[in-house]
C-alpha cells in the first residue's frame, strides 16, 4: 500500500468543520505527477491531470462534477463529492500495484459518477448508498444498467478488500454479491456482444475490402492533399479522390470536409484491423507508427502488428503482439501514408521507426483540433455508423436462426435491434468474439467466399495461437487478456457448431465408423450423448472430442491423424473405415466427379504412366465407398 505524500504550503488551509469519521485523505495531499515525478494535482482539486500515465483521448483532466441533481441538498453534494474523490484515491493508489492508464481511471470516474447521482437523487451521499446496500442493488437492477452494475462490483471489491480501517468505508460485500452477480452475471450468456452471422459478416469483409481498394487508388491524391490544406492552399483533389468523397457523401472538398473523408478513411482502416487481429478499438486506437513486421518463411509471408494493450496491470500498458492478414497489413499502410504526412509536417523527430508511441499510427493529423502525434484519433467512434450503414446488410430470418444456433439460450426475437428487416447493430467490440469464433479449421463456416477472406488468418492464428506454440509461449502466457485466449477458448464451441450441423442434424444420411456410432440407438437415447449440446461442448473443451471439416466429410479423431501428408485424398482411412471417419455422400459424390475427369484426362495423354494407375487407383476406392454407402441406404 502507498504512503500518502503531502506537500507543505505557507498558509495552513482549517478545514470548515473538525474532519468526519470517515475522512481518511488530507486535502494537501498529492494525487498525481507530471512526467517529470513533480506533482500536479491535489485532493482538494475539483479537476485531476492524469496526462503523464498514457495516452488518453478524454482530455488532460477527469473532473469532478455533474454528480447530483439541482434540487439536491447542498450537504449531499459536496459530501459526496469528498467520498468520491476519497473513492477514486483509493482506486488509484492504494488498490493496484501501479497508477491506473487514464482509460481505466475515466472508465472508474463515469461509473462512479452516475452511482453518486443516483444515491443524491434518494438524498444519500456515496457512503451511505454502499453501507445501506438497498441502493445499489436498486441500481444494479435497473433496466441497462447491466455493464454499470458489473463495473461497479468491480470498484465495491477493491474497496471491501482495502478495509473499513483504510477507507472509512464498510462495504456489505456479503449482502451484495449474490444479487449484483445476479443481476450482471446474465450478461455473459445473454447480453454479451453477438456473434456476427457468415452471411452478415461475409458481406460487411467485401465492402471493407472493397472501400479499401478504392482509397489506395486515391491514396497518392489524399496525401498531396494533406500537404495543401496544411500550406493553406486550395485544394485539387484527382478524379479518384473526388469519386472516392463523393463515395462517403462528400460532394465538395475544402479543408473541413478532408478531414471527414480522412476520418472515413482512419475508420475503415482500424476496422479492418480489429476485423483481422481481435484487438480492442482502445488497443488499435494506440498502435505506434511503427507496428508492422513482416516475416517470411519458407516462401511464405506472416505478418505480426505490434503494440500494447492496456488490460494488465490496473490498465497500465504493456507490449503486445497479434498475428494478421494481408487485408489488415495494407490498412496499417494506408494508415500510415495519412499519419505519415501529418507527423512529418509537424514533427521534428524520426517518426518512421516510433514504437514507444510517440508517434501513432491513428494520430491526430491537425485540420479541426491540434495536431497531435501520441494522443488517439479522434471523431473514429462517431463514423462507425457511417462505416454500418454502408457495410452491413438487413438482418434476415436465416441471421436469426444462425443466431439461434450459436447462442440457444437468448431471447432474440425479444430484442428489436435483431428484428428481421433492421440493419445489423454493428459495434466494434463484436469483431473480437466473431473472430475468435470463425478463424478455425472446424469448418463451422460454410461460404466459400467468407472462407476465402478468412483462409490465411485462420492458418496464422492455428500456427502461432496453438497450445505449446513458441509465439503463445513467448508472448500469451503473460497476458491473459490477449485474443489468442478468446481464440482458444472459442475452439471447443466452434468445432461443435460444426460438428452439430455436419454431422449430429444433417439432412443426409452419413457414413463411416464415427458417423455410424453418433447414429447408434445407444447414443441416440443416452442423456449424455453428444445429441446434448451442453455435455458436447464440455467433450470438445476437455479434448475427448474433436471435429475438423475434411473434403469427404469430416474427422473426429482427438489424435494427430496418421495418414500421409502427401494424400489430400483421406484414402486410407476411407478404406479402412476409420472410427473417426465421417462420410458426407454428396461431398463424396463431388469428389468422385472431379476424380473422374483428372483419371480421363491423364488416361488421354499418359495412360501408361504411374501417375495415371495411382489416381485411377485412388478413383477405384472413391468408386466402391460410394457404392457401399449406396448399398446401406434405407430402401
Amino acid at each position: 500500500m502507498s504512503e500518502i505524500v503531502t506537500l507543505a504550503i505557507e498558509t495552513p488551509i482549517e478545514p470548515a468543520s473538525p474532519p468526519e469519521e470517515w475522512h481518511r485523505i488530507a486535502e494537501d495531499t498529492i494525487v498525481t505527477r507530471d512526467g517529470a515525478g513533480l506533482p500536479k494535482s491535489l485532493f482538494r482539486d475539483d479537476a485531476w491531470d492524469v496526462e503523464a500515465y498514457g495516452n488518453s483521448d478524454g482530455g488532460h483532466n477527469v473532473h469532478f462534477r455533474d454528480h447530483a441533481p439541482s434540487t439536491a441538498r447542498v450537504s449531499i453534494v459536496e459530501i459526496s463529492k469528498r467520498q468520491w474523490k476519497q473513492v477514486m484515491y483509493f482506486l488509484m493508489h492504494e488498490a493496484v500495484d501501479e497508477m491506473p492508464a487514464p482509460s481505466t481511471i475515466r472508465n472508474q470516474m463515469a461509473i462512479l459518477r452516475s452511482f453518486v447521482y443516483f444515491a443524491a437523487e434518494r438524498d444519500m451521499t456515496l457512503y451511505e448508498a454502499v453501507t445501506n446496500v438497498r441502493p445499489v442493488l436498486e441500481f444494479a437492477a435497473e433496466k441497462g444498467n447491466e455493464l454499470k452494475a458489473q463495473r461497479l462490483h468491480a470498484i465495491l471489491v477493491h474497496i471491501h478488500r482495502l478495509g473499513p480501517t483504510a477507507t472509512g468505508l464498510q462495504v456489505q460485500l456479503k449482502r451484495l454479491q449474490e444479487p449484483m452477480l445476479a443481476a450482471f452475471g446474465g450478461r455473459q450468456g445473454g447480453v454479451q456482444y453477438p456473434v456476427i452471422p457468415t452471411r452478415v459478416y461475409q458481406h460487411f469483409l467485401a465492402t471493407c475490402e472493397r472501400e479499401l481498394a478504392m482509397v489506395e487508388a486515391a491514396a497518392s491524391s489524399l496525401e498531396e492533399q494533406l500537404r495543401l490544406a496544411y500550406a493553406g492552399a486550395q485544394l485539387r483533389p484527382s478524379a479518384e479522390l473526388s469519386s472516392a468523397a463523393e463515395y462517403f457523401g462528400y460532394h465538395r472538398l475544402d479543408s473541413l470536409l478532408l478531414s471527414s473523408v480522412l476520418t472515413e478513411v482512419y475508420t475503415l482502416c482500424q476496422v479492418l484491423i480489429l476485423a483481422f487481429t481481435g484487438m480492442r478499438a482502445t488497443e488499435a486506437s494506440h498502435l505506434p507508427y511503427h507496428c508492422l513486421s513482416i516475416a517470411r518463411e519458407q516462401g511464405v509471408e506472416h505478418y505480426v502488428i505490434e503494440g500494447v494493450t492496456t488490460k494488465l496491470s490496473g490498465g497500465r500498458e504493456k507490449r503486445a503482439r497479434w498475428v494478421t492478414s494481408h487485408l489488415a497489413v495494407r490498412a496499417v499502410k494506408l494508415a500510415q501514408r495519412i499519419s505519415g504526412v501529418a507527423h512529418s509536417t509537424y514533427s521534428s523527430r524520426r517518426y518512421q521507426d516510433s514504437t514507444d508511441g510517440s508517434h501513432l499510427l491513428f494520430c491526430r493529423f491537425g485540420l479541426v483540433s491540434e495536431y497531435k502525434s501520441n494522443r488517439g484519433a479522434s471523431g473514429i467512434g462517431d463514423y462507425i455508423d457511417n462505416l454500418r450503414q454502408r457495410a452491413f446488410p438487413l438482418i434476415t430470418q436465416e441471421d436469426v436462426a444462425e443466431l439461434k444456433r450459436i447462442d440457444p439460450h437468448r431471447a432474440w426475437e425479444a430484442e428489436a435491434e435483431f428484428a428481421v428487416g433492421s440493419r445489423w447493430p454493428f459495434t466494434r467490440h463484436q469483431l473480437r468474439r466473431t473472430l475468435a469464433l470463425y478463424a478455425h479449421r472446424s469448418g463451422l463456416v460454410t461460404l466459400p467466399s467468407l472462407k476465402r477472406q478468412l483462409q490465411h488468418i485462420t492458418a496464422e492464428m492455428s500456427l502461432y495461437y496453438a497450445r505449446g506454440s513458441a509465439f503463445a509461449k513467448s508472448f500469451l502466457d503473460l497476458d491473459k487478456k490477449h485474443f489468442a485466449q478468446d481464440w482458444d477458448d472459442a475452439q471447443g464451441l466452434s468445432e461443435y457448431l460444426a460438428y452439430a450441423a455436419q454431422v449430429l442434424f444433417s439432412d443426409e444420411r452419413l457414413f463411416g465408423g464415427h458417423a455410424a456410432w453418433v447414429q447408434s440407438n445407444s447414443v441416440k437415447s443416452s442423456p449424455v450423448s453428444v445429441f446434448s449440446r451442453e455435455k458436447t461442448i464440455a467433450m470438445f473443451n476437455k479434448g475427448e472430442l474433436a471435429y475438423k471439416e475434411t473434403v469427404l466429410g469430416g474427422c473426429a479423431s482427438v489424435e494427430p491423424c496418421k495418414s500421409s501428408p502427401l494424400n489430400w485424398l483421406p484414402l486410407e482411412c476411407l478404406e479402412k473405415n476409420c472410427k473417426s471417419l465421417v462420410i458426407v455422400p454428396s461431398k463424396l459424390a463431388r469428389v468422385v466427379k472431379s476424380q473422374e475427369r483428372r483419371v480421363e484426362t491423364l488416361e488421354s495423354v499418359a495412360g501408361d504412366s504411374v501417375e495415371y494407375r495411382m489416381e485411377k487407383q485412388a478413383l477405384d476406392s472413391l468408386v466402391a465407398a460410394q457404392q457401399k454407402a449406396t448399398c446401406q441406404e434405407p430402401q
